[in-house]
């Protein structure tokens, strides 16, 4: 399977585009980097959807 994109607007930056559209196009050139806290996040989220689907036959991504 590839490796998942990452989304063009994420969550966090939603009201800052509504309010402001250019600014996403504007943001595009910095680079997209992940910090210690986002890492620490996804690490949560994903053991989460591993506990949460132990022992119900459904796969965890």
């Amino acid at each position: 399977m590839p490796p998942k994109a990452h989304a063009w607007v994420g969550p966090s930056s939603i009201a800052r585009v509504l309010a402001c559209p250019p600014s996403a196009r504007f943001s595009e050139q910095f680079p997209d980097t992940e910090s210690d806290f986002a890492a620490e996040g996804t690490e949560a989220s994903r053991a989460l959807r591993i506990s949460g689907t132990q022992g119900t036959g459904r796969e965890s991504p």
